[in-house]
């Protein structure tokens, strides 16, 4: 546990823990999402991972630069950063998997996971499946699908319904209550 908060500095790195959890360097509580935080001296390179809410004791050069408190940044910066840091989790999933599958082409997913494009019903059950074959734990809120289009519609209209129940636990309660319509109407 560090002692001394103000002698590290924050970055503006954020990383998604996912399914492990990680303890805050200053007050010990478990949380998914931590700030990066290096050492203010120059001849020591210690880096820890702090909480959210003990990254506003760390000292702040973002804003320092902006002339704002450190806990104003950190409020108005906090949502920015823990999206971009799902979508690093997620391309990290997905890159393991590419890996582990390489007749499937993923460069596309990673493509649209680096964007934040949302996926296709059909994409998201592979995605699903794989990480539930490979025993890779994944967040199923790192990925966006997307029902807008006819042709995203009519992958949920013909797929198994196996893959649609894997499909559900990604989606938002109105995607889901698309889905089971879209299914009994056939």
């Amino acid at each position: 546990m560090i002692l001394n908060p103000t002698a590290f500095s924050l970055t503006p790195k954020m990383k998604d823990c996912g399914h492990k959890p990680f303890k805050c360097a200053l007050c010990d509580k478990t949380s998914r999402f931590a700030f990066y935080g290096v050492s203010r001296k120059s001849d020591s390179n210690v880096n820890v991972l702090v909480g959210v809410d003990c990254a506003k004791r760390l000292h702040n050069p973002m804003a320092d630069s902006l002339r704002v408190e450190s806990g104003i940044w950190i409020s108005d910066n906090k949502s920015a950063l823990i999206n971009k840091a799902k979508r690093n989790r997620l391309v990290s999933v997905l890159i393991g998997l590419s890996k582990k599958e390489p007749a499937i082409g993923f460069e596309r997913m990673i493509d649209d996971a680096k964007s934040g494009r949302p996926i296709s019903p059909a994409q998201a059950s592979l995605i699903m499946g794989l990480s539930q074959k490979y025993d890779i734990s994944i967040s199923t809120d790192l990925i966006k699908v997307s029902l807008r289009r006819v042709k995203e519609r009519d992958q949920v209209r013909s797929m198994d319904e196996w893959k649609v129940v894997r499909l559900l636990n990604c989606l938002s309660p109105r995607q889901s209550r698309l889905v089971h319509k879209l299914r009994n109407n056939d």
